[in-house]
């Protein structure tokens, strides 16, 4: 009696244990839905607000702030609202002219790296072109920086504001999509 006890109590220990595996295994995958149904909803309630994308990212320049310092930008239905340690900037959709992600690597190729570059860079990104295209040329094994680089017109003179994302390039993507596909996104400037 004693060989069917152990053989029945080795089969009802091996079927408990794969009971548990499966239960185990179903519940990580309701959990992984529940936290992406929740995602949504977050988003979901946030896009009822106004609110289109929220992301934190490294102050470069362009702000009245410290550089190198936490920011938090959200995209919003009229603007993209900058915030930092209880400051609040406004940027006015209507007067971005074009935002886009840039690396280093690319910043500081196209100008030469010198006096010159710095200038060049300047006009073009203003402080991050000016620090990045008159960087020295020579780079070795470094990693590449990503850049959002917000343009927009400040009293009828283009300006610039620039994070560092290279934590997160694909997080700041939406910010970029969302210019390139508003009706803010051709704006007309007479030179």
């Amino acid at each position: 009696m004693s060989e069917k006890f152990e053989m029945y109590f080795g089969l009802s220990v091996g079927l408990l244990f794969w009971a548990v595996i499966i239960y185990l295994i179903v519940m990580a995958f309701q959990g992984v839905k529940y936290k992406k149904d929740l995602r949504e909803k977050q988003k979901e309630e946030l896009r009822k607000q106004g609110i289109f994308h929220k992301m934190s990212c490294i102050h470069f320049s362009g702000l009245p702030i410290s550089s190198g310092v936490l920011c938090d930008i959200t995209l919003c239905t009229d603007k993209v609202i900058f915030k930092r340690a209880g400051n609040t900037f406004n940027l006015e959709k209507n007067k971005i002219t074009d935002v886009c992600i840039k690396t280093d690597v690319e910043i500081q190729t196209q100008y030469v790296s010198d006096a010159g570059g710095a200038v060049a860079g300047a006009m073009s990104w203003g402080a991050i072109g000016a620090i990045i295209g008159g960087g020295t040329r020579e780079i070795k094994n470094q990693e590449t920086s990503y850049y959002l680089i917000y343009t927009y017109l400040k009293n009828n003179t283009v300006d610039y504001i620039s994070f560092d994302v290279t934590n997160d390039p694909a997080g700041a993507k939406p910010l970029v999509d969302d210019f390139s596909t508003s009706s803010h996104a051709h704006t007309t400037i007479n030179l």
